[in-house]
């Protein structure tokens, strides 16, 4: 069990509570917030794992009506966001509950920020002005992977973009309740996609040039967490028996992993991987945290020894290659199109806060190193 105030970058306090049963022994919290909720959830996976249930029957026992949708996609759309928010406003909710994965929470943080400024449309996500402040949230994680429940990130697909993008407000969370119970619905393929995705966001804060003491404390002990229990995936992904000595204390290092994960990024931000992951999801339907991992090798073998060196102790690797053949178990070989690389290294490229955001130097040169490790052919510039 572990309960504290994250005081985060912001400056903002949120109350993060993580034990078994969390959100009904923590029921008489939702009061502070209003009369009426929205939740807002993917279309399946919160109701198979028993949080769905757990929010309702919370708030039916203080006496708190609610309203549920539960059409976000995966990477969710503004368009989506959109349609939510207008069923928020017409509903007169009085504050967002998030469940699920990054995907519900980043989704539940945009459409919070919408419904409390009632004229503004789409565009107010990527207009940096702030007006009147979103609508409390609560944030119920059920993966291991975006730490979305103690971020001010907020990233959608911008389908007329062809790509993710975050949205340019932050925007943290009330209070996060966090059960690890909810992990044990969850297939093999998501957790190690989603472990995935926090370790890459440990790694890529510890080389941000905005890294600070909070965010490499953050990053160690969610390290050492990781390190408890990858072998527990390795073995999983090597054999028949699928989970079947993941025990209470797995799940609850592989969510707090994530947790650290990010408080990490909410300090320090992502940087190289991250970038170069949007194309090879959008355009190739490459999971979100198994995308991350594909450049974490690249990108860790052009990071300073030293320091490269020290994370994947953190995290008992041996060595980069170690991560390489963990990665590969775990996340799998396939292999991106050629061409699908070469325009992430295009896109990547134009963000120069993106190129900028390492502690090392990185050019064009160094993102075609970076994603050839993940081609079958070297990728060279056309």
């Amino acid at each position: 069990m572990m309960n504290f105030i994250f005081h985060t970058p912001s400056g903002k306090d949120e109350d993060v509570f993580e034990e078994q049963n969390c959100v009904m022994n923590h029921r008489k919290i939702f009061s502070k917030f209003g009369k009426k909720a929205f939740i807002i959830t993917g279309r399946f996976s919160a109701e198979k794992n028993g949080s769905l249930g757990d929010v309702k029957s919370a708030l039916n026992e203080q006496g708190i009506s609610w309203v549920h949708f539960n059409e976000i996609e995966e990477n969710p759309s503004v368009e989506t966001v959109v349609k939510a928010a207008e069923i928020g406003k017409r509903e007169k909710v009085d504050f967002v509950i998030g469940i699920g994965g990054g995907s519900p929470l980043d989704a539940a943080k945009a459409i919070a920020l919408l419904i409390a400024n009632p004229t503004e449309g789409a565009d107010y996500l990527y207009t940096p002005e702030k007006k009147d402040e979103p609508l409390n949230i609560v944030a119920i994680p059920t993966t291991c992977g975006t730490g979305s429940e103690v971020t001010g990130v907020s990233v959608l697909t911008r389908k007329e973009l062809g790509t993710k993008k975050s949205i340019a407000h932050k925007i943290f969370p009330e209070v996060a309740l966090i059960d690890p119970k909810y992990l044990r619905s969850a297939s093999l393929t998501l957790i190690c996609n989603t472990a995935m995705d926090a370790f890459g966001h440990m790694a890529e804060s510890a080389l941000s040039k905005t890294r600070c003491s909070e965010c490499l404390d953050a990053v160690e002990k969610g390290l050492k967490l990781f390190s408890e229990v990858k072998n527990y995936l390795v073995k999983a992904a090597s054999s028949d028996e699928v989970m079947s000595d993941f025990t209470w204390d797995v799940y609850e290092k592989l969510i707090l992993a994530s947790m650290y994960g990010g408080i990490a990024i909410a300090y320090a931000g992502t940087t190289i991987p991250h970038g170069l992951s949007y194309q090879v999801t959008i355009r190739h339907n490459v999971p979100h945290g198994k995308a991350i991992g594909y450049f974490q090798y690249g990108f860790l073998k052009e990071a300073p020894k030293e320091e490269r060196d020290r994370l994947l102790s953190f995290a008992g690797f041996s060595d980069i290659e170690e991560l390489k053949k963990y990665f590969e178990v775990t996340c799998g070989k396939e292999k991106v199109p050629a061409e699908i690389l070469l325009s992430a290294v295009d896109e990547v490229a134009a963000n120069e806060p993106k190129m900028h955001a390492s502690v090392f130097s990185v050019d064009r040169e160094m993102l075609l190193r970076i994603v050839s490790y993940v081609s079958d052919k070297e990728i060279v510039n056309d």
